[in-house]
């Protein structure tokens, strides 16, 4: 999916809220992945680390785990933090 960037700002702000304010709801993993992906996007690598994180912690056996580490490990390189992309 590839979105211009006064829709990735509108994108941000409403998954975002939708992660913040329905932890619990079955779709939360989803969201919160594409909120991750949106950031690594739009080149907020620092963002979709802690999404990335909170991720791979929130959701270790899910579906795309694998794809989330994968980009986690992008946005570490892409940010010239070594240590970190490479655990």
């Amino acid at each position: 999916m590839s979105l211009k960037l006064g829709h990735k700002t509108k994108a941000i702000a409403y998954l975002e809220e939708l992660t913040a304010a329905y932890r619990r709801y079955p779709a939360h993993s989803k969201a919160l992945f594409q909120l991750g992906r949106t950031y690594y996007q739009q080149g907020s690598y620092a963002k979709a680390t802690k999404v990335y994180s909170e991720y791979r912690r929130r959701y270790p056996k899910y579906q795309q785990v694998a794809d989330a580490l994968r980009l986690l490990g992008a946005s570490w390189l892409a940010l010239e933090q070594y240590s970190p992309a490479q655990a």
